[in-house]
């Protein structure tokens, strides 16, 4: 076990390599990229844009029972995923406008027993409810 000034000893070297190595490098980056010509910008949406996007909406046909969805919903949210669905009550034309706005890249469309899962640039699937979650999480 090492002493508290061999500890400190090691602490010491730690930083100083980071600050006389590793922090000119990362502060120098940037006008050196610039300087040589180098683009360093990304076509990322803005934060704000990413944080209110959602991965997964549900749309419910009206033989659809809420009940279940809603504790889909809830064990997606529990594996990390974003989903939502709507709570206004609006018409399937209406869910699927708001599904679009909402950003969603995964679409699932709730009838009865089943759901079809809509993904953005792929084919339909069509799944049994409850095998909704191991689906999207897979």
């Amino acid at each position: 076990m090492p002493t508290l000034s061999e500890q400190w000893g090691c602490a010491r070297l730690v930083l100083l390599s980071h600050f006389t190595v590793e922090l000119p490098q990362i502060w120098l980056f940037h006008p050196l990229a610039q300087y040589c010509g180098l683009s360093t910008s990304v076509p990322f949406p803005s934060l704000l844009t990413m944080a209110y996007q959602i991965a997964i909406f549900f749309v419910l046909e009206d033989t659809t029972q809420r009940d279940v969805v809603l504790v889909t919903l809830a064990e997606l949210r529990r594996a990390g995923v974003s989903a939502d669905l709507d709570y206004a009550g609006r018409s399937f034309k209406g869910q699927m406008t708001q599904a679009g706005r909402s950003g969603a890249r995964t679409v699932v469309i709730v009838r009865g027993d089943g759901a079809v899962i809509r993904r953005d640039g792929g084919a339909e699937q069509l799944v049994a409810l409850d095998e909704v979650v191991a689906t999207l999480t897979a």
